[in-house]
Protein backbone atom coordinates (compact mmCIF):
# COMPACT_ATOMS: atom_id res chain seq x y z
CA UNK A 1 0.00 0.00 0.00
CA UNK A 2 1.26 3.44 -0.77
CA UNK A 3 1.03 5.36 2.41
CA UNK A 4 2.21 8.68 1.14
CA UNK A 5 -0.49 8.65 -1.77
CA UNK A 6 -3.02 7.24 0.10
CA UNK A 7 -2.82 10.26 2.16
CA UNK A 8 -2.25 12.93 -0.41
CA UNK A 9 -5.84 11.86 -1.97
CA UNK A 10 -7.82 11.69 1.29
CA UNK A 11 -10.81 13.14 1.28
CA UNK A 12 -14.26 14.05 3.17
CA UNK A 13 -16.02 10.93 2.87
CA UNK A 14 -18.88 11.69 4.65
CA UNK A 15 -20.69 14.14 7.89
CA UNK A 16 -21.49 13.17 11.21
CA UNK A 17 -23.29 15.13 13.66
CA UNK A 18 -23.54 14.26 16.98
CA UNK A 19 -24.12 15.44 20.50
CA UNK A 20 -22.13 14.23 23.81
CA UNK A 21 -23.78 12.56 26.76
CA UNK A 22 -21.03 11.35 28.78
CA UNK A 23 -17.67 12.70 30.26
CA UNK A 24 -14.83 13.80 27.98
CA UNK A 25 -11.45 14.77 27.09
CA UNK A 26 -11.71 19.22 26.33
CA UNK A 27 -8.10 19.29 26.60
CA UNK A 28 -4.61 17.98 25.69
CA UNK A 29 -4.22 14.79 27.49
CA UNK A 30 -0.80 14.53 29.29
CA UNK A 31 0.65 11.42 31.06
CA UNK A 32 2.28 12.73 34.72
CA UNK A 33 5.84 11.89 33.64
CA UNK A 34 5.01 14.71 30.00
CA UNK A 35 6.51 11.72 28.12
CA UNK A 36 3.93 12.48 25.52
CA UNK A 37 0.69 14.48 24.47
CA UNK A 38 -2.55 14.07 22.83
CA UNK A 39 -4.08 16.93 21.57
CA UNK A 40 -7.76 14.57 21.01
CA UNK A 41 -10.71 14.99 19.38
CA UNK A 42 -13.68 16.20 21.53
CA UNK A 43 -15.70 12.96 23.15
CA UNK A 44 -12.47 10.16 24.04
CA UNK A 45 -12.07 8.73 27.39
CA UNK A 46 -9.57 6.59 29.05
CA UNK A 47 -11.04 3.03 28.82
CA UNK A 48 -7.89 1.47 30.36
CA UNK A 49 -5.07 2.41 31.48
CA UNK A 50 -1.49 0.22 33.21
CA UNK A 51 0.63 3.03 34.85
CA UNK A 52 1.74 5.47 32.88
CA UNK A 53 3.00 4.36 30.06
CA UNK A 54 -0.11 1.91 29.20
CA UNK A 55 -3.28 3.62 27.97
CA UNK A 56 -6.49 2.73 26.20
CA UNK A 57 -9.20 5.52 25.22
CA UNK A 58 -11.98 5.10 23.42
CA UNK A 59 -14.04 7.54 21.55
CA UNK A 60 -18.07 8.13 23.54
CA UNK A 61 -19.53 8.33 20.12
CA UNK A 62 -17.69 7.29 17.04
CA UNK A 63 -16.24 3.04 16.68
CA UNK A 64 -12.43 4.87 17.15
CA UNK A 65 -10.45 3.55 19.31
CA UNK A 66 -6.38 4.31 20.28
CA UNK A 67 -3.99 2.63 22.43
CA UNK A 68 -0.62 3.91 23.49
CA UNK A 69 2.00 2.29 24.77
CA UNK A 70 5.54 2.80 25.82
CA UNK A 71 8.05 0.11 25.66
CA UNK A 72 11.72 0.12 27.26
CA UNK A 73 15.06 0.26 25.17
CA UNK A 74 15.93 -2.73 26.90
CA UNK A 75 12.52 -4.42 24.70
CA UNK A 76 13.15 -2.51 21.40
CA UNK A 77 15.99 -0.89 20.31
CA UNK A 78 14.26 1.57 17.61
CA UNK A 79 10.68 2.15 16.60
CA UNK A 80 10.13 -0.21 13.58
CA UNK A 81 11.13 -3.20 15.64
CA UNK A 82 8.29 -1.23 17.93
CA UNK A 83 6.74 -1.51 15.42
CA UNK A 84 6.41 -5.02 14.20
CA UNK A 85 7.05 -6.31 17.40
CA UNK A 86 3.16 -4.87 17.99
CA UNK A 87 1.86 -6.07 15.33
CA UNK A 88 3.37 -9.68 15.66
CA UNK A 89 1.14 -9.67 18.78
CA UNK A 90 -1.87 -8.61 17.53
CA UNK A 91 -0.96 -11.18 14.71
CA UNK A 92 -2.37 -7.97 12.26
CA UNK A 93 -1.08 -7.53 8.83
CA UNK A 94 0.69 -3.88 8.78
CA UNK A 95 2.37 -1.83 5.84
CA UNK A 96 4.68 0.76 7.87
CA UNK A 97 7.63 3.14 6.19
CA UNK A 98 9.84 5.20 7.98
CA UNK A 99 10.66 8.89 8.43
CA UNK A 100 12.31 11.59 10.13
CA UNK A 101 10.30 13.68 13.04
CA UNK A 102 11.60 15.41 15.52
CA UNK A 103 14.92 14.47 14.98
CA UNK A 104 14.47 10.60 15.24
CA UNK A 105 13.68 7.87 12.93
CA UNK A 106 10.41 7.23 13.47
CA UNK A 107 7.41 4.27 11.77
CA UNK A 108 4.36 5.16 10.38
CA UNK A 109 1.95 2.43 8.66
CA UNK A 110 -1.64 1.66 8.30
CA UNK A 111 -2.66 -2.26 10.12
CA UNK A 112 -5.45 -4.63 9.85
CA UNK A 113 -6.33 -7.38 13.05
CA UNK A 114 -9.16 -9.40 14.19
CA UNK A 115 -10.01 -11.00 10.58
CA UNK A 116 -9.69 -7.88 9.11
CA UNK A 117 -12.57 -6.92 11.13
CA UNK A 118 -10.85 -3.74 12.34
CA UNK A 119 -8.22 -1.28 10.19
CA UNK A 120 -6.52 1.59 11.44
CA UNK A 121 -2.93 3.60 11.63
CA UNK A 122 0.00 3.03 13.55
CA UNK A 123 2.98 5.01 14.78
CA UNK A 124 6.14 4.35 16.48
CA UNK A 125 8.73 6.91 17.72
CA UNK A 126 11.68 6.77 20.32
CA UNK A 127 11.41 9.41 23.05
CA UNK A 128 13.48 11.94 23.78
CA UNK A 129 16.11 11.11 26.64
CA UNK A 130 15.88 7.46 26.04
CA UNK A 131 12.84 7.43 27.94
CA UNK A 132 11.93 4.23 25.84
CA UNK A 133 9.84 4.06 22.40
CA UNK A 134 6.11 4.94 21.75
CA UNK A 135 3.81 2.90 19.76
CA UNK A 136 0.68 4.74 19.12
CA UNK A 137 -2.51 2.77 17.48
CA UNK A 138 -5.81 4.39 16.05
CA UNK A 139 -8.17 1.80 14.55
CA UNK A 140 -11.68 1.24 13.69
CA UNK A 141 -13.92 -1.18 12.39
CA UNK A 142 -13.83 -1.97 9.14
CA UNK A 143 -16.58 -0.66 7.33
CA UNK A 144 -16.03 2.83 8.77
CA UNK A 145 -12.23 2.75 8.14
CA UNK A 146 -12.61 5.18 4.89
CA UNK A 147 -15.34 7.55 6.26
CA UNK A 148 -13.36 8.13 9.45
CA UNK A 149 -9.67 8.12 8.00
CA UNK A 150 -9.07 12.06 8.52
CA UNK A 151 -10.65 11.62 12.01
CA UNK A 152 -7.97 8.76 12.66
CA UNK A 153 -5.17 10.47 10.89
CA UNK A 154 -5.73 13.61 12.55
CA UNK A 155 -5.50 11.99 16.35
CA UNK A 156 -1.55 10.60 15.05
CA UNK A 157 -0.90 14.35 13.86
CA UNK A 158 -1.97 15.66 17.15
CA UNK A 159 0.64 13.48 18.97
CA UNK A 160 3.27 15.56 21.37
CA UNK A 161 6.43 14.24 22.30
CA UNK A 162 8.86 17.75 23.30
CA UNK A 163 7.93 21.22 23.53
CA UNK A 164 9.06 21.86 20.13
CA UNK A 165 6.09 19.26 18.67
CA UNK A 166 3.76 21.56 19.39
CA UNK A 167 5.21 24.38 17.60
CA UNK A 168 5.56 22.04 14.19
CA UNK A 169 3.90 19.70 11.59
CA UNK A 170 2.67 16.10 13.00
CA UNK A 171 4.49 13.35 12.18
CA UNK A 172 1.81 12.13 9.30
CA UNK A 173 1.84 15.69 7.20
CA UNK A 174 5.73 15.34 7.93
CA UNK A 175 5.47 12.16 6.03
CA UNK A 176 3.38 13.33 3.50
CA UNK A 177 4.87 16.87 2.56
CA UNK A 178 8.24 16.10 3.16
CA UNK A 179 10.88 19.08 2.56
CA UNK A 180 11.30 20.36 -1.41
CA UNK A 181 13.99 23.40 -0.15
CA UNK A 182 12.37 27.33 -0.20
CA UNK A 183 11.44 29.75 -2.75
CA UNK A 184 11.76 33.17 -2.78
CA UNK A 185 9.27 35.23 -1.53
CA UNK A 186 8.77 38.88 -1.91
CA UNK A 187 6.28 41.42 0.27
CA UNK A 188 6.02 44.85 0.96
CA UNK A 189 5.30 46.48 4.16
CA UNK A 190 5.24 49.58 5.24
CA UNK A 191 6.94 50.76 2.21
CA UNK A 192 9.97 48.48 2.64
CA UNK A 193 10.33 45.73 0.05
CA UNK A 194 11.66 42.77 2.24
CA UNK A 195 13.18 39.35 0.43
CA UNK A 196 12.40 35.87 2.33
CA UNK A 197 12.06 32.45 1.63
CA UNK A 198 9.52 30.14 2.29
CA UNK A 199 8.99 26.42 1.54
CA UNK A 200 7.98 25.17 -1.62
CA UNK A 201 5.70 22.64 -0.05
CA UNK A 202 3.73 24.16 2.56
CA UNK A 203 1.38 25.88 0.72
CA UNK A 204 0.69 22.41 0.00
CA UNK A 205 0.90 20.72 3.08
CA UNK A 206 -1.14 23.50 4.80
CA UNK A 207 -4.22 22.82 2.69
CA UNK A 208 -3.67 19.18 3.36
CA UNK A 209 -4.12 20.07 7.32
CA UNK A 210 -7.01 23.07 7.23
CA UNK A 211 -9.07 20.19 4.86
CA UNK A 212 -8.61 17.42 7.31
CA UNK A 213 -8.85 19.24 10.20
CA UNK A 214 -12.35 20.88 8.72
CA UNK A 215 -13.59 17.66 8.24
CA UNK A 216 -13.19 16.38 11.90
CA UNK A 217 -14.71 19.61 13.03
CA UNK A 218 -17.53 19.44 10.49
CA UNK A 219 -18.62 16.66 12.36
CA UNK A 220 -19.00 18.81 16.02
CA UNK A 221 -21.63 21.22 14.07
CA UNK A 222 -24.36 20.32 16.67
CA UNK A 223 -22.60 19.12 19.44
CA UNK A 224 -22.38 20.70 22.74
CA UNK A 225 -18.53 20.68 22.45
CA UNK A 226 -18.64 22.42 19.50
CA UNK A 227 -16.50 25.73 20.77
CA UNK A 228 -13.65 23.23 22.05
CA UNK A 229 -13.76 21.40 18.56
CA UNK A 230 -13.56 24.88 17.48
CA UNK A 231 -10.48 25.94 19.13
CA UNK A 232 -8.88 22.11 18.15
CA UNK A 233 -9.46 23.29 14.38
CA UNK A 234 -7.38 26.61 14.94
CA UNK A 235 -4.70 24.93 17.11
CA UNK A 236 -4.27 22.39 15.04
CA UNK A 237 -4.09 24.78 12.23
CA UNK A 238 -1.16 26.88 14.03
CA UNK A 239 0.85 23.99 15.14
CA UNK A 240 1.13 23.01 11.32
CA UNK A 241 2.15 26.40 10.29
CA UNK A 242 4.25 27.65 12.83
CA UNK A 243 7.80 26.40 12.28
CA UNK A 244 7.36 27.80 8.44
CA UNK A 245 7.27 31.06 9.27
CA UNK A 246 10.14 30.95 11.57
CA UNK A 247 12.72 32.84 8.99
CA UNK A 248 9.72 35.22 7.54
CA UNK A 249 8.98 36.74 10.98
CA UNK A 250 13.03 37.12 11.62
CA UNK A 251 13.09 39.07 8.10
CA UNK A 252 10.34 41.07 8.65
CA UNK A 253 11.17 41.91 12.40
CA UNK A 254 15.05 42.97 10.94
CA UNK A 255 13.57 45.20 8.33
CA UNK A 256 10.29 46.92 10.18
CA UNK A 257 11.54 47.14 13.86
CA UNK A 258 14.21 50.32 13.15
CA UNK A 259 11.63 52.36 11.55
CA UNK A 260 9.23 51.30 14.57
CA UNK A 261 12.04 52.49 17.18
CA UNK A 262 12.41 55.92 14.95
CA UNK A 263 8.63 56.36 14.65
CA UNK A 264 7.78 55.83 18.42
CA UNK A 265 10.99 55.76 20.62
CA UNK A 266 8.32 55.66 23.90
CA UNK A 267 6.46 52.68 22.57
CA UNK A 268 8.09 50.94 19.46
CA UNK A 269 5.90 47.77 19.78
CA UNK A 270 2.60 49.33 18.77
CA UNK A 271 3.97 51.19 15.68
CA UNK A 272 5.86 47.95 14.76
CA UNK A 273 2.13 45.77 15.19
CA UNK A 274 0.68 48.18 13.33
CA UNK A 275 2.63 48.21 10.28
CA UNK A 276 1.88 44.46 10.33
CA UNK A 277 -1.90 45.00 10.68
CA UNK A 278 -1.99 47.57 8.02
CA UNK A 279 -0.25 45.05 5.91
CA UNK A 280 -3.07 42.69 6.24
CA UNK A 281 -5.58 45.01 5.81
CA UNK A 282 -4.71 45.33 2.35
CA UNK A 283 -4.92 42.00 1.39
CA UNK A 284 -7.13 41.01 -1.43
CA UNK A 285 -10.59 39.71 0.54
CA UNK A 286 -11.76 36.44 -0.58
CA UNK A 287 -14.54 33.41 0.67
CA UNK A 288 -14.47 29.47 -0.18
CA UNK A 289 -17.49 29.08 1.82
CA UNK A 290 -17.90 25.33 -0.04
CA UNK A 291 -14.97 24.11 1.50
CA UNK A 292 -13.15 25.42 5.03
CA UNK A 293 -13.31 29.15 4.35
CA UNK A 294 -9.86 29.02 5.50
CA UNK A 295 -6.94 29.95 3.30
CA UNK A 296 -3.35 28.53 4.25
CA UNK A 297 -1.31 30.73 5.45
CA UNK A 298 1.50 31.08 2.79
CA UNK A 299 -1.03 31.90 0.36
CA UNK A 300 -2.46 34.56 2.92
CA UNK A 301 1.52 35.95 3.33
CA UNK A 302 1.61 36.03 -0.83
CA UNK A 303 -1.54 38.06 -0.57
CA UNK A 304 -3.42 35.15 -2.76
CA UNK A 305 -6.63 36.26 -1.35
CA UNK A 306 -7.74 35.48 2.72
CA UNK A 307 -10.62 36.14 5.32
CA UNK A 308 -10.53 37.53 8.81
CA UNK A 309 -9.27 34.28 10.55
CA UNK A 310 -6.64 33.46 8.23
CA UNK A 311 -4.96 36.97 8.40
CA UNK A 312 -5.89 36.88 12.30
CA UNK A 313 -3.94 33.75 12.31
CA UNK A 314 -1.21 34.67 10.35
CA UNK A 315 -0.04 37.89 12.60
CA UNK A 316 -0.41 35.65 15.53
CA UNK A 317 2.25 33.20 13.99
CA UNK A 318 4.55 35.95 12.95
CA UNK A 319 4.92 37.82 16.00
CA UNK A 320 5.03 34.83 18.19
CA UNK A 321 7.86 34.12 16.44
CA UNK A 322 8.95 37.62 17.91
CA UNK A 323 8.11 36.89 21.40
CA UNK A 324 4.83 38.32 21.56
CA UNK A 325 2.03 36.87 23.45
CA UNK A 326 -0.81 36.98 20.53
CA UNK A 327 -4.20 35.34 20.25
CA UNK A 328 -7.08 34.95 17.78
CA UNK A 329 -10.55 35.50 18.79
CA UNK A 330 -13.43 34.03 17.08
CA UNK A 331 -17.34 35.23 17.55
CA UNK A 332 -19.93 32.49 16.15
CA UNK A 333 -22.48 35.55 16.90
CA UNK A 334 -20.72 38.03 14.53
CA UNK A 335 -18.99 35.71 12.31
CA UNK A 336 -15.74 37.63 12.56
CA UNK A 337 -12.27 37.17 13.75
CA UNK A 338 -9.97 39.67 15.39
CA UNK A 339 -6.32 39.71 16.49
CA UNK A 340 -5.24 40.20 19.65
CA UNK A 341 -1.70 41.18 21.35
CA UNK A 342 -0.56 41.78 24.85
CA UNK A 343 1.75 45.24 24.20
CA UNK A 344 0.52 48.52 25.66
CA UNK A 345 -1.78 51.17 23.59
CA UNK A 346 -4.62 52.45 24.08
CA UNK A 347 -8.20 50.69 22.12
CA UNK A 348 -10.05 47.68 22.40
CA UNK A 349 -9.38 45.20 24.82
CA UNK A 350 -9.92 41.21 25.62
CA UNK A 351 -9.05 39.90 28.50
CA UNK A 352 -8.07 35.72 28.76
CA UNK A 353 -6.67 34.63 31.98
CA UNK A 354 -4.25 37.17 33.19
CA UNK A 355 -3.43 38.58 29.83
CA UNK A 356 -5.04 41.82 28.52
CA UNK A 357 -4.90 41.26 24.66
CA UNK A 358 -5.10 44.94 22.37
CA UNK A 359 -7.28 43.92 19.39
CA UNK A 360 -6.82 44.30 15.32
CA UNK A 361 -9.45 44.24 13.12
CA UNK A 362 -7.68 43.13 10.05
CA UNK A 363 -10.09 43.56 7.24
CA UNK A 364 -11.21 47.20 7.57
CA UNK A 365 -8.59 49.88 7.46
CA UNK A 366 -8.35 51.02 11.32
CA UNK A 367 -5.75 51.89 13.33
CA UNK A 368 -5.10 48.92 16.11
CA UNK A 369 -7.20 48.66 19.17
CA UNK A 370 -10.20 50.10 16.86
CA UNK A 371 -12.92 47.45 16.60
CA UNK A 372 -16.77 47.72 14.86
CA UNK A 373 -19.12 49.12 17.70
CA UNK A 374 -21.88 46.78 16.94
CA UNK A 375 -19.35 43.39 18.02
CA UNK A 376 -17.60 44.70 20.83
CA UNK A 377 -19.89 42.66 23.35
CA UNK A 378 -16.83 40.85 25.27
CA UNK A 379 -19.18 37.73 25.37
CA UNK A 380 -19.44 37.25 22.23
CA UNK A 381 -15.60 36.60 21.55
CA UNK A 382 -13.98 33.33 22.39
CA UNK A 383 -10.07 32.63 22.51
CA UNK A 384 -8.64 29.93 20.03
CA UNK A 385 -5.33 29.31 20.93
CA UNK A 386 -5.03 28.80 24.41
CA UNK A 387 -2.43 30.45 26.70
Amino acid sequence: MNIKKTLRVMCVLFLIIFMFSCPVFSEVFINEQETFAIDFPEGFAILQNDGDDSFHFRHTQLPVDTILRIYPLSRYTKASEAMDGVMKQLKAECSHQELIWRNSVCCLGTFNFNNKQNEGWAFSVELPLEKGILVLLVYTQMQFSKQLAQFQVSILDSLAIDRGSFYSPGPVTTYAYPSEGDKIQKISIAGIEIETQIGIADEEACRFVIEREYAVLSMYVQSKMRDAAWQRYYKMIYRDSYSRFRKPAFDIYNALFPLALKQNSENPDFSFVQMLLSWTQDFEYTRDRANSDFSPLPVVFANGGSDCDSRAMLLSVLLSHMNYKTMLFISPEYQHALFGIAIDGKGARLKVGDTNYLLGETTAKVALGLVPAEMSDIKKWLPMLGE
